[in-house]
């Protein structure tokens, strides 16, 4: 039950993500299905009735507003029609949110496909070196926080990174892979290091591989659309396009490679052809790609992604538990965060993947660049005072610098709460700012890409007419202006 509030809330999430994506993707349906229907008019005649329903389709805007505009100006909304008001907003928005959500199957199944291969390729993990006392006393600290959990042993990889961290990745407990970086064996003793590896088992057995699946899935969804947007303008975007199509029929080394690059990190879309003519063909809709993907990135992080990463912030709190339980030593997990959340325990290869590691971005937790505001985990502040109810102790560590940590000075709190309102103000501002540029991009882009729309129309219904004055109307005039020119020689 725990899992499927989790898939409808994602589901949710990028059903309505795809709002905006209408904006986009309603214009080029429409564009498509009036191309293809004058083509094969061109062959064999279409129903009139498809005709009527595409006009049907187009008189919805004026039926709709009209009565929206007379209420607004004349205070008389008897006329408001709400059936048509629902129609009107069916047509817009539909394909927008059906396509976010045959994106968002369409990544889960790279995602289940490429299982925990995928991850360990994209984060380059390697097998334990049994020669290596701290390696092989890591599988055995494994093997018993497994065996106190009551599941089997799983995989152990070791990542070559100086970053203190670790992570459980796979689709289910009997799959999974306990990845830990060399730098949290140097960092952490054996109590602590255990206790990590108490949280990334509680994990397994709490079911947050298939939670924290779904919820990359999610992320990934916008990755993928930002590829499909952009793919008519830079090359990165279209080869990240194609190994998501590849890796999805294909199941090989190449295949789970190009899933490992989607996993990776987002793609770089600043890669953009330039091209003159074509480049001015292609501006009307790289300017509405551009507008989608700010407004889709707009309700991603201040909408949807702060409840899906409070749900996960909820079970970061719910493995430190675990961990305590497994261990019977809070005051292991204690110390541990306390030694790696004075760390950089981020992995640039791997940021689109971060919530899925026992810390992230070291102090707090931060949200990062791709992140919701908020950030997928808690703050190590609040980590420690759960662990300190549940009998804790902390210790004294030394930050980054080597200096020992000092006490909070309470002017300093004051003037950092002044200065995070100051901040939040601006970012109030800017947000404003934002949205109405937004929406200013909007109107232009709907504005080109209805132009475009009402050019290629006129040309598909111009076409039959030319069609046909070249099969019967140019033979004869150029046999005319042949025997005009030959009479002349003559």
């Amino acid at each position: 039950r725990r899992t499927l509030r989790f898939a409808l809330f994602g589901a949710s999430a990028v059903a309505l993500s795809g709002i905006p994506v209408s904006l986009m993707v309603t214009p080029v349906l429409y564009l498509v299905v009036l191309t293809l229907a004058h083509l094969i008019d061109l062959v064999s005649p279409v129903s009139p009735a498809f005709w009527d329903l595409v006009n049907a389709a187009g008189r919805l805007i004026p039926a709709a507003l009209d009565p929206i505009d007379r209420g607004v100006n004349h205070n008389d909304w008897s006329q408001l029609d709400w059936l048509a008001l629902g129609r009107l907003g069916l047509v817009l928005v539909a394909p927008g949110m059906v396509l976010m959500v045959l994106l968002w199957i369409w990544v889960r199944a790279l995602l289940w496909q490429a299982g925990a291969g995928g991850v360990l390729l994209a984060i380059g993990a390697r097998d334990p070196n049994p020669a290596d006392l701290e390696e092989h006393q890591l599988v055995n600290l494994v093997g018993e926080m497994a065996i106190a959990a009551g599941i089997r042993q799983p995989a152990v990889k070791l990542l070559d990174q100086p970053v203190p961290n670790a992570v459980a990745v796979g689709s289910s407990p009997d799959d999974a892979t306990i990845v830990v970086t060399t730098g949290l064996l140097k960092s952490l003793d054996r109590n602590e290091t255990q206790a990590v590896l108490g949280h990334v088992i509680g994990s397994v057995v709490n079911g947050d591989l298939t939670i924290a699946m779904l919820l990359l899935s999610v992320n990934q969804t916008y990755g993928l659309l930002g590829s499909i947007l952009t793919a008519g303008s830079a090359r990165k975007s279209r080869q990240a396009l194609w190994g998501a199509i590849r890796g999805l029929f294909i199941r090989d080394d190449r295949a789970d490679q190009q899933v490992a690059d989607l996993l990776a990190d987002e793609p770089d879309l600043g890669d953009t052809n330039r091209g003159g003519c074509l480049g001015a063909l292609r501006a009307p809709f790289m300017l509405a790609a551009a507008t989608t993907n700010f407004l889709t990135t707009m309700g991603r992080m201040l909408f949807f992604g702060p409840p899906l990463a409070a749900l996960w912030r909820a079970r970061r709190f719910l493995a430190d538990a675990t961990s305590v339980k497994l261990t019977r030593n809070p005051d292991g997990m204690a110390h541990a965060l306390q030694k790696i959340g004075y760390a950089d325990t981020a992995i640039p290869a791997v940021r689109s993947s971060g919530l899925l590691f026992v810390l992230w971005s070291g102090r707090g937790g931060g949200s990062g660049p791709s992140q919701p505001v908020g950030g997928w985990h808690p703050s190590v502040a609040k980590r420690l005072s759960r662990l300190q109810a549940v009998g804790a102790k902390l210790i004294t560590v030394e930050n980054r610098t080597g200096a020992p940590a000092r006490r909070k000075n309470p002017i300093g709190q004051l003037l950092v709460g002044l200065l995070l309102v100051f901040v939040w103000a601006l970012f109030a501002v800017g947000l404003v700012a934002m949205i109405a540029g937004g929406t200013l991009m909007m109107f232009f882009s709907l504005l080109f890409v209805g132009a475009s729309l009402f050019l290629i129309d006129t040309f598909f219904n111009a076409l039959p007419g030319f069609i046909h004055w070249l099969r019967f109307d140019s033979v004869p005039l150029v046999k005319a202006i042949y025997g005009a020119i030959r009479h002349l020689i003559d």
